[in-house]
């Protein structure tokens, strides 16, 4: 039993560690999530990817290259950012407390730090995000 546990154990550090050291391996992650009732979508954007996931809402579904010249202009809005302080950005609206828009998040990873970014307005990010934000909706677009 001990010898189950101790494959057990090494098995799941193992697990743990691989996973780190992938997302190491990233120069930077962003993903955007917005969901209300029946509806949600998570659009994923790393160094050589764009998946987009989504249902009841603008159906897109699919993964296509990221380009060069848009990962330069990713990383660009990135570096632009204080990434500590967008968890306390302020929204420029709250129609998503009351169901009028969808509730969205955005989260980077960047050098192996996660950052979330304090929830909003699908559509209406706080200023210091829409640069970022409205350069995802455009790749998403390109997903087939």
């Amino acid at each position: 039993m001990k010898t189950i546990m101790l494959f057990f154990v090494v098995c799941m550090a193992n697990s743990i560690c691989s996973s780190k050291y992938q997302n190491q391996d990233l120069e930077f992650m962003v993903i955007y999530k917005a969901q209300t009732r029946g509806s949600n979508l998570e659009y994923t954007i790393d160094d050589t990817s764009i998946k987009a996931l989504s249902n009841g809402y603008d159906g897109k579904n699919g993964k296509a290259a990221l380009l060069a010249d848009d990962k330069k202009e990713i990383q660009a809005f990135i570096d632009t950012l204080a990434l500590e302080n967008i968890n306390s950005l302020i929204p420029p609206s709250q129609n998503s407390a009351v169901d009028r828009a969808l509730i969205a998040q955005i989260q980077i990873t960047k050098n192996g730090e996660r950052y979330e970014s304090v929830d909003f307005d699908h559509g209406n990010p706080p200023v210091a995000l829409k640069p970022l934000i409205d350069k995802i909706l455009a790749l998403i677009e390109t997903v087939e």
